[in-house]
């Protein structure tokens, strides 16, 4: 009987810091984090023109031409989105109803949005760095 308990606390300590790692290694990605973050961005100031699924069929997309790009078809690489963010769409020879977002969103959330789109993108295009 001795021999089991000094057994067993050497073995629960060790289950412990197993599991441990196990959990730790259960939660999101960090790609996953961003992408989460990116939609958030993007619900909240993107799809009232761009649609809930980025399909351009959102409710401000009624009547604008050019209409509000289908994001989830898009070969545009994501320096250029980023460009078209930031800057917004006249600014680059595109729509002038897509507004500049550089004095509203950091680096971080540009980067999360950028995420974001890649998730929803049907092509998979190669997307620059």
């Amino acid at each position: 009987m001795n021999v089991n308990l000094r057994i067993s606390k050497k073995i629960v300590p060790a289950l412990f810091v197993f599991f441990a790692l196990i959990f730790v290694g259960c939660g999101p990605s960090k790609e996953e984090l961003a992408i989460q973050a990116g939609k958030e961005t993007y619900m909240t100031y993107c799809a009232l023109c761009h649609g809930h699924e980025g399909d351009g069929q959102g409710k401000l997309a009624i009547g604008k031409m050019p209409a509000p790009a289908n994001l989830t078809l898009s070969a545009i690489p994501d320096s250029s989105k980023r460009e078209i963010i930031l800057k917004g769409g006249e600014a680059v020879g595109r729509s002038p109803y897509m507004p500049p977002w550089g004095q509203e969103f950091n680096e971080k959330q540009v980067d999360d949005l950028l995420a974001y789109l890649g998730s929803i993108n049907k092509i998979k295009s190669k997307h620059s760095p």
